[in-house]
C-alpha cells in the first residue's frame, strides 16, 4: 500500500513523520528511510530550484517558424484566451475550434485549419451532456455526423493534475487543448495569505510543461469591460 497525502519537501518535521510511517509500515524491516527521504528530498529541491540553463542567443540558427494551427487565431504550442461576459459564446467558440483542428473542416468561416490532430476539452463548468449536445448541434450546422471529442471533466487546479494530463496528451498525441474556464482551472488563488499571481503562475507553468496549443475560457465582467 503506498503512501497517499500531500507531503512538504521542505519540512523536517514532515520528513520525520513520514519515516515513522514507513517504519511502522515495513514490518521489522530495517530500511534507512530517513537517509533515503533526505536524499530524495534535496535532489527534488535542487532540481526545482535549477530553472533552465544559462545560454547565449545573438548568433543561433534560425529557429523553425511555429506557426499557427488556426490561420490568425490559434498559435501552435502557445496557449491563447479568450475572454469576454458569461453567454458571449466563449466555450461554444473553443468547441468549434476544437472540432475544426480534429475533423480538419472549418467550422467557423475564415477560421482555416492548417493541421488536423487530436484534441482534449478540459472542462470545469459544465457537464458531458451538455458538451456532447454542443458538439452535435455544431457538426450538424456543417453536415457533418456527430464527432467524438476526448472530454475530461475536471475539479481543483490544473496544476495539482499536471502529470496525469501530461501522459494522456502524450500517450494520445493531443495537440490542442481547451481550458474552460481559467478562473476554476487556477481554483483558489485567490487566498488572503497568498501572493494574487500565484494561482496564474501555477496555470501558465503547467501550460508550458504540457506543451501544446491551449485555447482559454476566460470570463469577464460588466466591470472589467468597462
Amino acid at each position: 500500500q503506498p503512501y497517499w497525502g500531500k507531503f512538504n519537501l521542505s519540512s523536517a518535521p514532515a520528513r520525520a513523520s513520514l519515516v515513522k510511517y514507513l517504519d511502522k509500515r515495513a514490518n521489522g524491516a530495517m530500511v534507512p528511510w530517513d537517509d533515503i527521504l533526505e536524499e530524495t528530498c534535496r535532489k527534488v529541491a535542487i532540481s526545482e530550484r535549477a530553472g533552465t540553463p544559462f545560454q547565449l542567443v545573438g548568433k543561433l540558427p534560425p529557429a523553425e517558424e511555429l506557426g499557427w494551427m488556426i490561420a490568425n487565431f490559434a498559435p501552435n504550442k502557445e496557449p491563447m484566451t479568450v475572454f469576454g461576459e458569461g453567454g458571449s459564446g466563449k466555450s461554444l467558440l473553443l468547441l468549434a475550434v476544437a472540432l475544426t483542428i480534429c475533423t480538419g473542416k472549418p467550422f467557423i468561416p475564415r477560421f482555416e485549419p492548417l493541421t488536423m490532430a487530436p484534441v482534449l476539452y478540459l472542462d470545469w463548468e459544465s457537464n458531458p451532456a451538455r458538451i456532447d449536445k454542443r458538439v452535435k448541434l455544431l457538426c450538424g450546422g456543417v453536415g457533418l455526423d456527430p464527432q467524438e471529442v476526448p472530454y475530461r471533466r475536471m475539479a481543483g487546479p490544473l496544476a495539482d493534475q499536471v502529470e496525469d494530463i501530461l501522459r494522456y496528451v502524450q500517450s494520445e498525441g493531443t495537440e490542442f487543448l481547451v481550458i474552460d474556464s481559467v478562473e476554476m482551472a487556477m481554483a483558489g488563488g485567490k487566498a488572503e495569505d497568498r501572493d494574487p499571481n500565484e494561482a496564474i503562475l501555477r496555470l501558465h507553468s503547467a501550460l508550458r510543461l504540457i506543451g501544446v496549443t491551449a485555447g482559454l475560457v476566460d470570463h469577464m465582467t460588466k466591470s472589467d469591460a468597462r
